[in-house]
């Protein structure tokens, strides 16, 4: 009985350098994966601001500014808001945020200046944000309260750094090269360009943008000069 007993334990036993194979198998897949999982979080951050982009542009072509396109308008701000209304296209719009980093925001400026808005920088009125189509949060980290709405997307899906690890955001191409950026759409679909201070404009080819992290590891994202939205 003690032999079988035997017999059975060293046919169950592993050798040193079966234990030594097993420990430098698991050693090389904890590195591979160290590599990959920040990229696969680069990819899911592309991917989100890819829908994003598509959305913002469906905005853009289904709820344009009524008042502007109104030949009989009545109101004491028609005038201003024909003049600027280029300016208040829909936009996808990074900011890099103090204690937050990187996150973005979808909205359509207002077409007038006035003392309770900050033109060009956020939107200060909850019709101008872009709500999320199926939750009906606002896709915004700024609001016209830049509470009650905005406050939870901080912690979000919105604020890339925190949750996707992006480092930096790159913009090139044909709106010209800046950190961040915005991308416009026009009531057509087609892309505009936009600094901040500056006249919107359109584009002298396809813009690019490129997510980065501090792994050295980047995305893109190619905007066509029509709209087109994909991976590069």
């Amino acid at each position: 009985m003690a032999k079988r007993l035997q017999c059975f334990m060293s046919k169950k036993a592993f050798s040193l350098f079966e234990i030594l194979l097993v420990l430098a198998i698991i050693g090389i897949l904890g590195a591979v994966g160290y590599v990959i999982y920040p990229q696969s979080l680069l990819n899911l951050a592309q991917e989100q601001i890819m829908n994003h982009l598509n959305y913002t542009r469906f905005l853009a072509l289904n709820f344009s500014k009524q008042i502007t396109q109104n030949a009989f308008c009545q109101s004491d701000f028609c005038q201003e808001e024909r003049e600027r209304y280029q300016e208040s296209f829909w936009r996808l719009q990074f900011a890099d945020l103090k204690n937050i980093g990187w996150a973005y925001s979808v909205f359509s400026d207002s077409a007038r200046s006035s003392k309770t808005k900050n033109f060009d920088d956020r939107p200060m009125d909850s019709f101008e944000v872009g709500r999320d189509s199926m939750s009906g949060k606002y896709l915004s980290v700024y609001t016209y309260n830049n509470t009650k709405f905005a406050n939870g997307l901080r912690e979000g899906d919105l604020s890339i750094s925190k949750r996707y690890g992006v480092s930096k955001v790159q913009m090139y191409g044909g709106c010209g090269k800046q950190n961040g950026g915005r991308i416009l759409f026009d009531d057509l679909g087609f892309v505009r360009c936009k600094k901040s201070g500056e006249k919107v404009s359109y584009p002298d080819g396809e813009v690019i943008l490129e997510l980065m992290d501090n792994f050295g590891a980047s995305v893109r994202i190619c905007i066509s000069e029509n709209g087109l939205v994909e991976k590069c």
